[in-house]
């Protein structure tokens, strides 16, 4: 998968009036990673919706709206820990 698959795939979950992707030129990996992270996260709740994900300081950031009704605080934590996971991918190519 690369980048534009990702986002093609994905545009359906940015919330409404947010800026979405901004990860060109991540390694293919990290893209890998990021889809299975939102395949997962549909899964188990489905309701999440995109904010924006992008590079910034040569690392990813990501930031979703999950509005936490019918959440689980065990659940919370799970995605803030995979989150947080993702947050540490860093190339200091992607500094800029």
């Amino acid at each position: 998968m690369n980048t534009e698959l990702l986002v093609n795939k994905w545009s359906h979950k940015i919330a409404h009036n947010w800026y979405g992707f901004d990860i060109a030129g991540v390694p293919d990996d990290w893209v890998i990673q990021i889809d299975e992270f939102l395949t997962w996260l549909e899964e188990v709740y489905p309701q999440f919706q995109i904010r924006q994900i992008k590079v910034k300081f040569g690392g990813l950031r990501i930031y979703l709206d999950l509005s936490r009704d019918g959440m689980t605080s065990f659940l919370y934590k799970e995605i803030d820990a995979k989150i947080n996971k993702l947050e540490e991918l860093y190339s200091k190519d992607l500094v800029y």
